[in-house]
């Protein structure tokens, strides 16, 4: 019978000692510490980024071993949390003034209270406004002369009935450039006669407004102006009508320039603004029209008289040939007319008859002297010529009057048939 031996070798004592050692060093000494922090990115908004109303702010965190929450900060200020994924919080810009910018920030707290920390996003909050629903042009319509210019103004009309002046954040535009030009500050400038549309839209929803406006050439200058009469007289309390004519650069005249007329003397004579001058005392003065827009002006004299005195200006010439007689004069319409007489039997004695100027009757009786009229006048000496007006005899003068002689009266001066005579009666 074969005996074996169990009992333990040396050598399996020692193994036996050191993986007790190893198991009870194993088991008295507490793990290392958790000290990696969890790592976040915030994902949305970008850097940079321009917020409008509100925002959902994402952010992504790992950890080596769990994250336990995520935090949401505004210049440095939690405004919120977020235990699970997707970690997000929407963040509420109402309270924010427009074009302010701010930071954001993600914190991420792991199991351990390890704290990661994300890079800074920066953004800039805008708050929109009311939306525009329409764009008007000021003028909407107008007309202007070559060389003036005219500024726009663009007006947006919001849905919440407001209005604001948005003419430096509009384009302008000139249908025509040629007639008229536009700077985009709305300034339009007219180059040559003709008519273009004026328009403003909105960049960021394309509304238009227009506008359109005329182009005309600049009128004639004025050089000179002529008053009519250029020199007349009235009597005290008597009234008199005077006319302003004005020319052009372009050779042209016209009654219609805005004249303000004045007098030199208002104590002697005044004047309306129709041109219409009231005698007041005697004395001499100028009226002048001067127009309102230039330093053109005219002039003429105005003299008045004491009291009034009629005047009949009686024109005539009277011819005799042979046994016709002729009396050439101007009528009350200022007309000349002709009146013809024979003379009976070349009697000496003979007379015409007619209405003249200023709706005078006039009658001019011829008498010869010495020897009776001849077929040729040639026994003709002198002839006696007497005027009467309106029946009341007021001159008589004694002229030759031969054959085909003719003379007009003025009782001072005899000429042959140079002119009518002018006497005033």
């Amino acid at each position: 019978m074969t005996t074996t031996d169990i009992s333990p070798t040396p050598i399996k004592n020692t193994l036996s000692i050191i993986s007790l050692l190893i198991l009870f060093t194993y088991c008295e000494q507490p793990p290392a510490p958790d000290e990696e922090p969890p790592v976040i990115d915030i994902t949305y908004p970008l850097n940079g980024a321009k917020i409008v109303d509100s925002v959902r702010i994402r952010a992504t965190a790992s950890d080596n071993d769990a994250v336990d929450k995520v935090s949401f900060l505004t210049d440095g200020i939690t405004i919120g949390d977020d235990n699970d994924e997707p970690y997000e919080y929407l963040w509420l810009t109402d309270d924010w003034a427009d074009g302010e910018q701010h930071s954001l920030l993600g914190t991420a707290v792991d199991k351990s209270g390890n704290i990661g920390q994300s890079d800074l996003v920066i953004v800039t909050v805008l708050i929109p406004g009311p939306s525009l629903l329409s764009l008007s042009l000021l003028p909407s319509d107008t007309t202007v002369e070559i060389g003036d210019f005219v500024h726009y103004q663009a007006v947006g009309t919001y849905d919440d009935a407001s209005s604001q002046n948005i003419t430096t954040s509009v384009d302008w535009e000139s249908s025509n450039s040629s007639i008229v030009s536009i700077t985009q500050a709305g300034m339009a400038y007219a180059n040559a006669a003709g008519s273009a549309s004026i328009s403003a839209t909105d960049p960021k929803t394309t509304i238009e407004g227009t506008a359109s406006i005329e182009v005309s050439e600049p009128p004639s200058e004025l050089v000179s102006i002529t008053v009519y009469p250029a020199d007349t007289t009235v009597y005290v309390g008597a009234t008199a009508t005077f006319r302003a004519v004005g020319t052009y650069d372009d050779a042209s005249r016209s009654d219609t320039i805005s004249i303000q007329w004045s007098t030199s003397d208002n104590s002697i004579a005044t004047i309306d603004h129709f041109g219409v001058v009231t005698a007041i005392a005697p004395g001499s003065v100028t009226i002048t029209a001067s127009s309102v827009s230039s330093n053109v002006y005219g002039s003429a004299s105005l003299s008045v008289q004491p009291e009034e005195v009629t005047i009949y200006e009686v024109r005539y010439l009277v011819t005799v040939v042979g046994d016709s007689a002729s009396v050439v004069y101007e009528d009350q319409n200022g007309q000349t007319q002709i009146e013809t007489m024979l003379i009976p039997g070349y009697s000496k004695e003979w007379s015409i008859t007619f209405q003249a100027n200023e709706g005078t009757i006039l009658i001019i009786q011829a008498r010869s002297f010495g020897e009776d009229w001849g077929p040729n006048g040639e026994n003709s000496t002198s002839s006696q010529v007497s005027i009467y007006v309106d029946g009341k005899l007021v001159a008589i003068d004694t002229v030759s009057m031969a054959n085909g002689d003719c003379y007009y009266y003025d009782f001072d001066t005899l000429a042959l048939c140079s002119a009518m005579a002018t006497y005033n009666l």
